[in-house]
């Protein structure tokens, strides 16, 4: 296998080297090569055409027309960001598609340890449960439930730079006694 290699290398440099010194005989042959050393062939130059220069414009005969000209300072796009109303996002998560207000506290289950909490809300005409973690976004500007106790919720909402406190109070209607 090695030899394999090595003989395909060997005609790949050889072959490689012959069409350097063809290139090189190729050039030797056109009449052109017979400039002085250090000339460039007058085939090989490239054509350089002179253009007319226009003339220089003084400042008593230069007169600008904008007539059909775009003004240089106007935008290219035509954008009127104050009429555009900010697209309303609604979430995909049930509990943040509604104010915490709009929320009852049903029930309150577990230990010291760890809660869970029970809200209730009226969407699309039914009544609907969804349950509470501590941590949990909660409300149209993100509110997180911050504690859960034996008879209330609070959830810490962000409101215009400052967070606000909303309490969610157990009814005593829906206490179970012991």
């Amino acid at each position: 296998m090695k030899n394999i290699k090595f003989i395909i290398f060997n005609v790949f440099v050889i072959v490689h080297i012959m069409f350097i010194f063809a290139y090189g005989a190729e050039i030797k042959k056109t009449p052109a090569s017979t400039a002085p050393s250090g000339t460039v062939p007058a085939a090989v130059q490239p054509q350089i055409q002179q253009q007319p220069q226009p003339e220089k414009a003084t400042e008593s005969n230069y007169k600008y027309y904008p007539l059909g000209k775009p003004d240089p300072f106007q935008p290219f796009v035509d954008v009127d960001i104050a009429l555009k109303a900010p697209p309303k996002i609604t979430s995909t998560y049930p509990l943040e598609r509604a104010e915490i207000e709009n929320f009852k506290l049903t029930g309150i289950m577990g230990d010291n340890i760890q809660r869970l909490a029970i809200v209730e809300i009226l969407e699309d005409g039914r009544l609907k449960f969804y349950p509470l973690l501590k941590g949990t976004h909660i409300g149209l500007r993100k509110g997180k439930v911050l504690e859960i106790m034996a008879d209330r919720v609070i959830i810490e909402e962000p409101d215009k730079g400052k967070t606000r406190r909303i309490i969610l109070k157990l009814h005593k209607e829906n206490e179970v006694k012991q």
